[in-house]
């Protein structure tokens, strides 16, 4: 998640394809071809995280802690993609994708089916050029390994492609056992190799609405069950779904008296063993991270074992 700021909305679908959006932010500019870079970025991620508080709060809470965190830290995240060597992106686009979520439903923003405002246009750099983002790329990848801070160009997949993410996949696609491809919409056949729309869930070998908060579920103290977890529900030992609670820093984390709990704001449960343990606080930008935890705060990567803001200008 944490090259969430600008990939969702132009390449990325994080974990839910997370993409996301149906927010409501609209520019303080009289046009598009007028707005500022800095303008645009604040609307975008105004945008952006509106619209992932509607479509998947869960989101906003583990990642950021909160709505104004998360467009804080948005924000941070788009610029750099505008100043970018060969970037397709501009600030007239930017704006364009902020105004257009607010009418995009949760089922395409989740399922990683943005408007065409907000998906990656071609930028110039050729297949195997370094990059640091997807706009830089004339086939709108900039295939990275999650430690590093540059990647190479390469092209989305298409339904069939093997991939590893999906933000791997063209729009319209997840990746779903190592394959691109569509995913499977309400009242139809789901399983491992077929996956439901994000926004609904696998029950009995067809996807249908999840649970909501006091409603039957299955599996029981799992996070991948029937209950609705965009939302922040998970199945308790009861197998009734219930609302995920959040921790800060010291606090107890994971199966806490039957409860889930998860740490907010980009912390780390730490276990030491079973199901329960400890929030760990992020690293703050410039500190020392590691796979394990501390973790960083989105778009900061652990690159190098260090909290590091991707600079595409420096992947030469």
């Amino acid at each position: 998640m944490n090259t969430f700021a600008t990939r969702p909305l132009f390449g990325l679908a994080c974990s839910f394809a997370l993409p996301l959006f149906a927010a409501v932010a609209c520019s303080s500019s009289s046009s598009n071809d007028d707005v500022s870079a800095d303008q645009a970025a604040t609307d975008a991620s105004s945008a952006l995280c509106e619209a992932l508080q509607k479509c998947a709060p869960l989101l906003v809470q583990i990642t950021y802690g909160d709505v104004d965190a998360c467009k804080s830290r948005s924000k941070v995240g788009f610029q750099p993609a505008l100043s970018a060597n060969g970037t397709s992106l501009t600030a007239s686009q930017l704006e364009s994708c902020a105004q257009d979520l607010g009418g995009a439903t949760c089922e395409k923003l989740v399922g990683h089916d943005l408007p065409a405002s907000c998906q990656t246009k071609p930028g110039t750099l050729t297949d195997g050029a370094a990059c640091g983002t997807d706009q830089q790329c004339q086939n709108r990848l900039c295939r990275k390994d999650a430690t590093a801070a540059c990647g190479t160009c390469s092209k989305l997949g298409a339904a069939g492609d093997a991939c590893t993410a999906n933000e791997e996949c063209d729009y319209g696609l997840g990746c779903t056992s190592g394959v691109c491809s569509a995913f499977v919409t309400a009242g139809n056949p789901c399983d491992t190799n077929h996956a439901c729309n994000p926004t609904l869930v696998c029950k009995s070998g067809t996807c249908g609405t999840p649970g909501e908060a006091g409603e039957a579920c299955e599996p029981p103290t799992s996070l991948a069950s029937t209950c609705n977890l965009v939302e922040g529900l998970f199945c308790g030992a009861n197998r009734i779904c219930a609302q995920l609670q959040y921790a800060g820093p010291g606090e107890p984390c994971g199966l806490v008296d039957g409860r889930g709990v998860g740490c907010s704001g980009a912390g780390t449960c730490r276990t030491t063993g079973g199901l329960s343990g400890t929030c760990q606080a992020p690293a703050a930008d410039g500190s020392a991270c590691s796979a394990t935890g501390p973790s960083c705060t989105s778009p900061a990567r652990c690159v190098g074992n260090v909290c590091k803001i991707d600079d595409p200008t420096a992947c030469k």
